[in-house]
C-alpha cells in the first residue's frame, strides 16, 4: 500500500489509526485547511511540465502547510486564508 492509499483509507475513517504499516505521522488534514498558494501552485504546474517533483504536506502542530518544488521549499499557514508563503530558494540541488 502506498502512501496515497495509506492517506485515502485514513481520510475515510475518522479517528482510525490506519494500516499497521502507516506512520504514526499521517493523520487526515485538520479542517479548515485552505487550497494551495497561487505562487505554488504556478511554480509546481510548471515544475511539473518540466518534468520535476513536487512534495507537499502539513505541519499540524504549528498549523503550517510545507511544498517542495524543484530547488523551492514553500512554508505557509494553512488555517488563514491569503496566507503568503515563504520562499526558501536552495543553490543547486532539488529539495526532496
Amino acid at each position: 500500500m502506498d502512501l496515497y492509499d495509506r492517506a485515502k483509507h485514513m481520510r475515510g475513517t475518522p479517528g482510525a489509526e490506519g494500516p499497521p504499516s502507516a506512520p504514526a505521522q499521517l493523520r487526515p488534514a485538520p479542517s479548515g485547511v485552505s487550497s494551495l498558494p497561487t505562487v505554488v501552485v504556478e511554480r509546481s504546474q510548471r515544475a511539473a511540465n518540466e518534468g520535476k517533483s513536487c512534495f507537499t504536506g502539513l505541519l499540524p502542530d504549528i498549523r503550517h502547510a510545507w511544498a517542495s518544488v524543484d530547488t523551492s521549499l514553500f512554508l505557509w499557514r494553512y488555517d488563514v486564508r491569503g496566507s503568503v508563503p515563504i520562499e526558501y530558494a536552495a543553490e543547486q540541488r532539488p529539495i526532496t
